[in-house]
């Protein structure tokens, strides 16, 4: 029976010190950025990403094959523009926190359920004939050890689905649709 205890305090001794091993070593927010050279000139990649209505043709159209459904705020262009996403009744909000017509913007998503604030930006700059257009987001995680060791597969996720994305957006400036 001493022998029982014995090895269950040092289970939990492990437990805690690795709790605190992964805590101390590993970063507490993890962060994705990534980026394509798209035709456009900066002006063209500004005039897209202004208004929020744009976005669903180059945000990701479903998450795990369901498909995502996007509405607007009162007002859907400058600081305060709001857009909501919902998949499968889990409701996120995007907001715009600012746009430079000569260098990007930065926005947040607001998720349900506790979950940190995600902090985006967009970015565009002349490069050669085109625009280099730069895709990121960053959230803090907290202390929880799980997460933190999952955050490579997060940023991973991420990263695949910014490629995506913002080569639908190339393809969406350097092709302009009638009536913008």
């Amino acid at each position: 029976m001493k022998y029982l205890r014995f090895c269950l305090l040092g289970v939990v001794l492990v437990m805690v010190l690795g709790t605190a091993l992964v805590a101390l070593f590993t970063e507490d927010t993890w962060r994705v950025e990534r980026s394509i050279v798209t035709r456009a000139p900066p002006a063209a990649v500004a005039e897209f990403t202004r208004d929020l209505r744009r976005w669903p043709r180059f945000l990701p159209p479903d998450a795990g094959g369901v498909t995502v459904r996007y509405s607007y705020g009162e007002t859907t262009e400058g600081p305060g523009a709001r857009m909501t996403l919902e998949l499968q009744g889990q409701r996120s909000e995007l907001v715009l926190q600012g746009h430079d017509q000569a260098r990007g913007l930065e926005f947040e998503v607001r998720q349900p359920g506790g979950f940190e604030t995600i902090h985006g930006w967009i970015t565009w700059q002349a490069e050669g004939p085109g625009t280099r257009v730069t895709l990121g987001e960053s959230c803090a995680i907290g202390w929880n050890p799980i997460p933190r060791l999952l955050r490579g597969l997060v940023e991973e996720g991420y990263a695949q689905e910014f490629e995506r994305s913002l080569a639908r957006l190339a393809a969406a400036v350097d092709t302009p649709s009638p009536g913008g």
